[in-house]
């Protein structure tokens, strides 16, 4: 008996410790959210089509499309924050990617929810992905790669 209660405090108390470790985010093509560089972005991907300047608190960021997109993309934009480290990473995919593709690439682990438009996304808080869908919510018309929300 003593050993059991010893057993499940033990199983307690490291899921437990598990569950405060924090969650990283996914990275898109080698980026990673909240780690990587500016730099390392331009490096990687070349010259971007252009430098893109918005309010918030993301307000610098580059911007790949027409003969700049990256492979598999329409439009990528990579955001980042005053120290240039990239925060948000907003992917438009080339291709019409179904539902079930993305259910099956990041698992089931999603808030299905609707934005301020009553347009579906899918939210993956745990990897800070959101899945934007076109009309009848089948078809994905963006991706953000995002840190996730302690």
């Amino acid at each position: 008996m003593k050993k059991n209660v010893l057993q499940f405090a033990c199983l307690f108390f490291i899921g437990c410790w598990l569950s405060s470790i924090p969650s990283w985010a996914k990275d898109w093509k080698g980026v990673v959210p909240g780690t990587t560089k500016k730099s390392e972005v331009l490096e990687k991907f070349g010259p971007p089509t252009r430098e893109l300047t918005r309010s918030g608190e993301f307000s610098k960021g580059v911007l790949y499309q027409g003969a700049q997109h990256l492979e598999g993309t329409k439009q990528v934009q990579f955001l980042f924050d005053a120290q240039e480290v990239i925060q948000v990473i907003y992917v438009f995919p080339a291709l019409d990617l179904k539902r079930d593709q993305i259910i099956a690439t990041y698992g089931k682990g999603f808030e299905e929810k609707l934005n301020d438009s009553f347009k579906t996304y899918l939210y993956f808080k745990k990897d800070g992905i959101v899945v934007y869908f076109k009309e009848g919510n089948q078809v994905v018309s963006s991706i953000t790669f995002q840190k996730p929300l302690e």
